[in-house]
């Protein structure tokens, strides 16, 4: 199933997706944030802020602190947040803080099983993401491999990695062309369609930012 319009409409003009804050361990804070995207005339901020199902800051302080900054500057944002998979295919997020979410980021690099039971998990998170996404929600497969390139096993594996993204995309998961890890390749990015590719920055600070301001100067001159 291919990405709805309506889901498509957060990448619409310019943004930034997936960047990190001091809440977490970033080095910028959320009016750094908002200062790059004034600077440069971003149209919208999509936030991907690490989080647990119990998080070591103060998730409602955080957003709140979001939504008055994008007020005072006239900056959108999109309320956001990277959640680790857990085994049997959840994500480390609660179910409070999914419903004040408007996207959600699967992130799979620090996934301790087997390939097999990756796979397992991430099939599983992918069909169960269709609730949050019948809700108007956003679902992005971010950094997508990166557990298996850690491993040392991307190429080797390289038939189900294709296969777990084709999976994502026919259930309407986003896939994230990351430019801090670059894992999907323009050959990989071939495979599956446009429309489920999106660029995320997964920014931690301004070196980041710069880096991945160069990346997509590159890829939009290719």
């Amino acid at each position: 199933m291919a990405n709805t319009s309506a889901r498509s409409e957060i990448f619409s003009g310019t943004y930034l997706l997936h960047f990190h804050t001091v809440a977490t361990d970033g080095q910028l804070t959320i009016p750094d944030y908002f200062e790059y995207a004034r600077a440069r005339r971003l149209d919208r901020l999509i936030w991907l802020e690490h989080i647990r199902r119990r998080p070591t800051y103060d998730v409602p302080a955080w957003i709140e602190t979001v939504r008055q900054m994008s007020a005072e500057t006239g900056v959108a944002s999109v309320i956001g947040f990277e959640a680790k998979i857990l085994p049997d295919g959840s994500l480390d997020i609660s179910p409070e803080h999914l419903r004040v979410s408007g996207v959600v980021g699967i992130a799979e690099h620090g996934f301790r099983g087997t390939e097999d039971e990756l796979e397992a998990a991430l099939s599983t998170a992918f069909e169960q993401s269709r609730e949050f996404q019948d809700r108007g929600g956003t679902v992005i497969w971010v950094h997508p491999g990166l557990s298996l390139s850690r491993k040392g096993v991307l190429e080797k594996e390289r038939e189900r990695y294709l296969r777990l993204l084709h999976r994502a995309e026919d259930h309407g998961v986003w896939l994230e062309r990351n430019s801090r890890y670059r894992l999907m390749t323009e050959e990989t990015a071939g495979l599956v369609r446009p429309e489920s590719v999106v660029i995320g920055a997964d920014a931690h600070s301004f070196e980041d930012l710069e880096r991945h301001s160069r990346a997509s100067a590159t890829d939009e001159h290719r």
